[in-house]
């Protein structure tokens, strides 16, 4: 039994078990992602692995109902995990602060 997951169509929390919505009926396939990944080799992890993943999530969700939401936080995601490399290679590589964004 896969873990349920929250319907996109009718919003109903952990509905989804699939190939179908317990609640609405709508019929969902699996999106590939992560999960189909081979194992990677320890320490074998980069940076632009995780923004490909990221990209190839959001890709992915697209092509579901309801996945452009998932796609939207892919892509914050991203945003974020740059923002974080950014600030770490200011602050641990060269020693100086990193500059506080606005927002």
């Amino acid at each position: 039994m896969g873990l349920a997951i929250d319907c996109p169509g009718c919003g109903s929390a952990g509905s989804i078990r699939p190939p179908r919505c317990d609640v609405c009926d709508e019929s969902y396939l699996p999106v590939p992602g992560a999960a189909d990944l081979p194992p990677a080799a320890p320490g074998t992890l980069r940076f632009e692995d995780v923004i490909r993943e990221l990209r190839s999530l959001a890709d992915a969700a697209l092509g579901i109902p309801g996945g452009a939401r998932a796609a939207d936080v892919a892509t914050r995601a991203e945003a974020l995990l740059r923002g974080l490399r950014a600030q770490f290679l200011a602050e641990v590589v060269t020693g100086r602060p990193a500059p506080v964004p606005s927002r």
